[in-house]
């Protein structure tokens, strides 16, 4: 017999304070509204991890651990590695204002079309996690896929790219897998993080 399914605000509910119980253990000194910033970028990350590999199964898959105990041990031994990964990837900086980093969608990236731009990110997305990029899944995805389709683009040229996404040519995958394996051995930040104050003395992200 299936188990009972999960209410899906108590089961948020418990990840969130399993992450944020997991910062307070992994992290020390860090203060409650430190620990609120960093919980709140690690549960973007940590549903991004789960919908990647299981889907719409998701919350089903969360749900299962659950109810055979091993919720905790999953979450905890994620958090682990999102803390290294956070000291590794994720470089402060406070500013007032953000200026748009973002990579401009060119007219080249247009030709793509959207349908394989969205299918090359959750490539990457995949990517990055089987190679334990945990952290900044989104931020690091999003730039890798305007920056791979570029590359791309001036070998093959738009339409081709997007023929080869469409038909799951081998050789996108393979280039995805090879860029990331590289991405993932260097020491570097992946993602420049912009935090503010304001007159109470909070910290936010932005």
């Amino acid at each position: 017999m299936e188990p009972q399914a999960c209410d899906k605000g108590e089961l948020e509910g418990i990840v969130n304070q399993l992450l944020i119980d997991g910062l307070v253990n992994g992290i020390q000194n860090i203060n409650p509204n430190e620990t609120r910033v960093l919980a709140s970028f690690a549960k973007d990350d940590f549903i991004t991890y789960v919908k990647t590999l299981h889907g719409s199964r998701s919350l089903n898959y969360l749900c299962r651990l659950y109810r055979n105990g091993e919720l905790k041990g999953f979450v905890n031994e994620w958090i682990e590695l999102w803390v290294v990964k956070w000291r590794q990837r994720v470089k402060l900086m406070f500013r007032e204002s953000q200026e748009d980093q973002g990579m401009e969608f060119t007219d080249d990236l247009k030709l793509v079309g959207k349908r394989e731009v969205g299918k090359m990110g959750r490539l990457i997305r995949r990517a990055l996690i089987e190679n334990n990029e945990i952290c900044g899944i989104d931020a690091v995805s999003n730039y890798l896929t305007m920056q791979f389709l570029r590359e791309l683009i001036d070998l093959y040229g738009a339409s081709r790219v997007n023929q080869m996404i469409k038909d799951n040519d081998p050789t996108v995958l393979s280039y995805v897998v090879s860029r990331v394996n590289d991405i993932a051995k260097t020491q570097q930040p992946l993602v420049v993080l912009f935090l503010k104050i304001d007159e109470r003395r909070q910290l936010f992200m932005y």
